[in-house]
């Protein structure tokens, strides 16, 4: 299945955070977040495996007991629940996430 990028909706989660549902299918959902300005993504933990991928900006990300600086083109893994997050050191960035099971609290 495709999607076209123009035609996926964006969620604002907070302001300066925005989602992009841009493809799921079995168990797997890839979405896009935005950050624009937003410190971070509060500390959180969820039953799904998930794989990011930084586009563009740079983020401190914490997985566990671990935090490093990450840069576009970095990835991280996060096994399923364990504490994690991000915060933006830049202006703005990009980070696509991959989930497995699909996020459905994304779906409401």
């Amino acid at each position: 299945m495709v999607s076209k990028y123009s035609e996926v909706p964006c969620t604002r989660l907070s302001d300066g955070i925005q989602r992009r549902l841009l493809n799921r299918g079995g168990n797997l959902m890839l979405v896009e977040f935005r950050f624009d300005r937003t410190p971070q993504l509060p500390t959180h933990a969820h039953p799904h495996e998930q794989i990011g991928y930084i586009v563009s900006g740079e983020f401190e990300v914490t997985c566990g007991d671990e935090t490093v600086l990450c840069g576009p083109g970095d990835s991280y893994n996060v096994p399923a629940d364990v504490q994690h997050g991000v915060r933006l050191l830049t202006e703005r960035g990009t980070v696509l996430d991959a989930f497995t099971p699909q996020r459905e609290d994304f779906l409401e």
